[in-house]
C-alpha cells in the first residue's frame, strides 16, 4: 500500500507528507508484494543505513499469511506469464526467529496435486468467489449479512495463539529492537471491504497488544476513512485494483500528520524513515 502501486511517487503519502509537514524528510522502503518479514529485512539491511528519528510499519492485514511462506504467485514481466516467486520467510524456533530460504531460489516449479503453498492460492473456489462478489445484487446481501455478523476475512487474528500472529508478533518485537530507542509506528492497513461492509476489528485487538513494548504506537486508519462517507471508497482503485488511490494516499497522509502529532513524535523530529 505505501509503496504506491499504480499511483506516481510524487503522489505517494510519503511524499505528500513530506510537502505538508515543514522540515519533515521521508524515506519510503516500501515494498510492492512483500511480507512484514521482508520489510524487516530491508529495514536492517537499507534502513539503519540512514539518519533517521523514527520508523512508521504499514503492514497489510494478509501480512500474516505472506510472512509464514517462501512463494507468492507473481507474473513475469518479460512474458506476462504466471509464475511463483520465491522470497526469504522467519520461522519462529523457541521464541527466535530463524531466517529461511536463504538464498532465495531464483526458479520453482507449480504446485502439484492442488497444493498451493502461497498465501493467495489459485484455486477453483478462489475463482469462483470472485466471480461470484461481482454479481449484481450481491454488494448489498453482503452488507445486510455483514451488518448482522461482522465478516473476519483473516481468522488467524482471533487468537494471540495462531501461529501465523505469532510470527507477526515477533516480527514487530525483532523491528523494535532493531530500532533501538526510536519509536516504531505501527499502521495496519486494509482494503476497500473494509469501508463498504462491516467488518471484523480483531485485527486491532492484536496489532493493539503491541502497544505494550515500550516505544510502540499503533494508529487506526478506519476512523479517518470513515468519516469521509461515500467518498471513502474513492481512496482505493476498486473494482480495477485494491490499492489506495491517489485520494486514498492523501487521506493516508493527513490521518498520519494528525496522529503522529496526537503521539507527540511529528513535532520532535526532522526526518523518518518509512518501512
Amino acid at each position: 500500500m505505501s509503496a504506491g502501486q499504480f499511483v506516481s511517487n510524487e503522489q505517494r503519502l510519503s511524499e505528500q507528507l513530506e510537502r505538508r509537514v515543514p522540515a519533515l524528510e521521508v524515506i519510503n522502503l516500501s515494498l510492492e508484494g512483500s511480507g512484514t518479514d521482508q520489510q524487516l529485512l530491508l529495514y536492517e539491511n537499507v534502513g539503519l543505513h540512514y539518519e533517521h528519528d523514527f520508523v512508521v510499519l504499514m503492514p497489510f492485514l494478509s501480512n500474516l499469511r505472506r510472512n509464514m511462506v517462501a512463494v507468492r504467485w507473481a507474473f513475469d514481466a518479460k512474458t506476462g506469464s504466471k509464475v511463483l516467486r520465491g522470497k526469504p520467510r522467519f520461522e519462529l524456533q523457541n521464541g527466535r526467529l530463524e531466517l529461511r530460504n536463504v538464498p532465495v531460489p531464483k526458479e520453482y516449479l507449480a504446485p502439484v496435486s492442488g497444493d498451493d503453498p502461497t498465501d493467495t492460492p489459485d484455486t477453483l473456489i478462489a475463482r469462483w468467489k470472485a466471480n461470484l462478489s461481482g454479481l449484481p445484487g450481491v454488494s448489498l446481501l453482503k452488507k445486510l449479512a455483514y451488518f448482522l455478523v461482522p465478516w473476519e476475512p483473516f481468522p488467524e487474528y482471533r487468537e494471540p495463539e495462531s501461529p501465523e500472529w505469532q510470527l507477526m508478533e515477533a516480527i514487530s518485537r525483532r523491528f523494535k529492537q532493531s530500532a533501538g530507542d526510536r519509536p516504531i509506528i505501527v499502521v495496519p492497513t486494509f482494503y476497500d471491504n473494509y469501508i463498504r461492509y462491516r467488518m471484523s476489528r480483531q485485527y486491532l485487538k492484536r496489532f493493539r497488544t503491541l502497544e505494550q513494548i515500550a516505544g510502540i504506537h499503533v494508529i487506526d486508519l478506519l476512523p479517518h476513512f470513515q468519516k469521509l462517507g461515500v467518498e471513502a471508497l474513492r481512496c482505493f482503485q476498486a473494482p480495477h485494483d485494491v490499492h489506495f488511490s491517489t485520494y486514498g494516499h492523501l487521506v493516508v497522509a493527513d490521518a498520519l500528520e494528525v496522529e503522529l502529532k496526537r503521539l507527540g513524535i511529528l513535532p520532535l523530529v526532522t526526518s523518518k524513515t518509512s518501512s
